[in-house]
């Protein structure tokens, strides 16, 4: 991964983080297909601001409040999640708008992580990057620290390994599952703060 990509990978820390990149949808359809159970209206970035400092109000009082962002870069649209995880556990349906491609990445503080990557609403694969890692248990450079207590079930992979895997150094999950989303799609990777400057949606909603 570039110098770059390297320093401006704000995620790579304790926090929880999706980020996800479509084609086929604008950035509010791909907040409707994402968050279909959303508290707030889709609205344009800007309001973003006055949710996060304004109160729900006594009637919309929600423990879990969070924001999902969302924008266009380089052909993409994406969606950035700061503190969630929808976008890891999106099931196409013939009830809403398919993406043409679909590629997600999430991790949390325990350690928990997905890879999902899907064409024409088929899925091509969705893995643990932090088990593709482990699969080289013999691999002492793997230093991955995992609490198996916090940590829960193991993702059971499905589809077979991408051949843009096998150029990566997987001992590094959350790198390396970014340098695979970059390989599939073309994109250059931006920081969460460009990300959330350039966004031109949002939308409240609670996990």
């Amino acid at each position: 991964m570039p110098e770059q990509w390297e320093r401006e990978l704000e995620w790579d820390d304790d926090s929880e983080r999706c980020f996800t990149i479509v084609q086929g949808l604008t950035p509010v359809q791909a907040l409707q297909v994402l968050l279909p159970d959303a508290v707030t209206d889709i609205a344009p970035a800007r309001e973003v601001e006055r949710w996060v400092d304004v109160s729900w109000g006594p009637d919309e009082e929600f423990e879990y409040r969070q924001i999902a962002f969302a924008g266009t870069h380089e052909g993409w649209t994406w969606v950035f999640e700061p503190n969630g995880f929808a976008g890891s556990n999106f099931e196409p349906s013939t009830l809403t708008p398919v993406p043409s491609r679909y590629i997600s990445v999430y991790w949390n503080v325990n350690a928990v992580m997905r890879f999902r990557y899907l064409a024409d609403g088929e899925l091509g694969r969705d893995f643990d990057p932090l088990f593709r890692a482990d699969k080289s248990a013999d691999d002492e450079s793997n230093s991955v620290d995992i609490d198996m207590d916090l940590l829960g079930a193991e993702l059971v992979p499905e589809g077979d390994p991408l051949p843009q895997e096998d150029d990566i150094d997987w001992t590094e999950p959350r790198q390396a599952s970014v340098s695979l989303l970059v390989s599939l799609s073309g994109v250059s990777w931006p920081s969460t703060n460009d990300l959330v400057r350039s966004a031109t949606a949002a939308v409240g909603y609670t996990l």
